[in-house]
């Protein structure tokens, strides 16, 4: 926490001169955010010109003779883009370090000018996250264990890339190829037979039966709510579905009215006036104007009250990206068991196991035979009924005699001796 502490002061510099303009503006660029910081990475947006250049390494000398956090060019490197020949050599007389070529790589991410279409730039994306697959570890994890491992690193990975970049659907679903076929199979495909439970709902929440694989939609909420974020202005692109769901969940209390969008957003009590008045409908567009101007004459601005954004999913107005997940799935039926399965202190291979047998997705015969598969009928443990998970688990004599016993050796060593299940 006193490195972050400190590493702020370091932007407040770079952004009080950027400010005061002793920075020239960047050119061709929509941010005004000069500085990144990231752990002990720090990434600057300067100009080529020796003015600029001096000036930040006088901020870099200050910073760290006040600080003790001294910025050792020699370790570090300068990117051009776009530049001159003669910028690239005042770059490196001045500040003395190493000059690289664009596109660069930056924190994983590949950073470049354009925006990738050729298969090879996709690929190098697929193969980053393939890369991340265990090999000969993969056939001693179980399932619960390969679950740990697509959603802590494969999901994770594939999250950090999009943040620099639009993956195309197909790269996705290559993805999700990936991720789909080391979880059922612990290797790169799988087959039909090898994944127990569809993909649409592996994805789900784990209240509606999924594994709690989700999305958000903070970039679009923290630049409504605020619209000095670094990023503001960026082109940042999301589906449409996002999008609509984003425009619903969003209502603007208005205040000055400064950061409301008239025609666009939902600052009546009713739906968008692009939607309550669409400009197809030519017929009456003077009723309509005369309708519009009925709604807001009871509107009055009030010039030191800003705009107020409000989440209207969530119990505290504000945005969290459980609401906005939980949103997609409105009208989905609840997994009612959930809690019990994965709240529960049962080791996580068994969680995933329950988890199978109550969605009724184990290979038993009665599933084996549903399939047109070879299969032996009568329960290979007392040869009484026809084998399914519920037999198995529930009714089967020879089970409910081990489960029985077990669970009374359990109970002795807690010191009980009652148990559910009849002698």
């Amino acid at each position: 926490m006193l490195f972050i502490l400190v590493m702020d002061v370091l932007n407040s510099l770079v952004s009080k001169a950027s400010l005061e303009g002793l920075l020239l503006p960047l050119a061709g660029q929509h941010s005004t955010h000069r500085i990144s910081l990231y752990a002990d990475d720090v990434a600057l947006s300067i100009r080529p010109i020796e003015g600029d250049l001096r000036l930040i390494q006088d901020l870099l000398d200050c910073f760290g003779q006040v600080t003790g956090l001294k910025t050792n060019l020699l370790k570090s490197s300068a990117t051009s883009i776009q530049c001159s020949d003669e910028d690239i050599a005042r770059t490196s007389r001045l500040l003395s370090c190493s000059i690289k070529s664009f596109p660069c790589t930056y924190l994983g991410l590949p950073l470049t000018v354009l925006k990738p279409t050729k298969l090879a730039d996709f690929m190098k994306v697929i193969d980053k996250v393939a890369d991340k697959l265990p090999g000969w570890k993969a056939p001693l994890l179980n399932k619960a264990g390969r679950l740990v491992v697509v959603k802590s690193v494969l999901t994770a990975v594939t999250i950090h890339l999009l943040i620099a970049w639009d993956l195309p659907k197909w790269v996705i679903k290559v993805i999700d190829k990936l991720r789909r076929g080391f979880l059922w199979s612990g290797h790169k495909q799988a087959n039909g037979g090898n994944c127990l439970v569809s993909w649409g709902r592996v994805q789900q929440p784990l209240c509606y039966g999924g594994l709690g694989w989700s999305l958000c939609l903070r970039w679009l909420w923290m630049l409504k709510a605020d619209a000095n974020q670094p990023w503001a202005g960026l082109p940042i692109q999301v589906l449409a579905k996002a999008r609509a769901l984003f425009d619903m969940a969003v209502v603007t209390s208005v205040g000055n009215g400064a950061d409301t969008k008239f025609w666009t957003d939902r600052w009546l009590q009713r739906p968008i006036c692009s939607g309550w008045f669409p400009k197809e409908q030519l017929r009456g567009v003077l009723v309509e104007y005369l309708a519009i101007w009925d709604l807001v004459d009871g509107l009055e601005l009030r010039a030191d009250v800003p705009d107020q954004q409000h989440w209207k999913l969530s119990s505290f107005s504000c945005y969290s990206s459980k609401s906005a997940y939980d949103a997609l799935f409105v009208g989905t039926i609840k997994f009612s068991p959930w809690k019990r399965i994965w709240k529960s202190w049962a080791p996580p291979n068994c969680k995933f196991f329950i988890w199978l047998a109550i969605l009724n997705r184990c290979w038993t015969s009665n599933r084996l035979a549903k399939c047109g598969l070879p299969h032996q009928p009568s329960c290979p443990l007392c040869d009484q009924a026809d084998e399914s998970i519920q037999h198995l688990l529930m009714q089967c004599v020879v089970a409910r005699e081990f489960l029985r016993d077990n669970y009374s050796v359990g109970l002795g060593l807690l010191g009980s001796r009652s148990s559910p299940y009849p002698p």
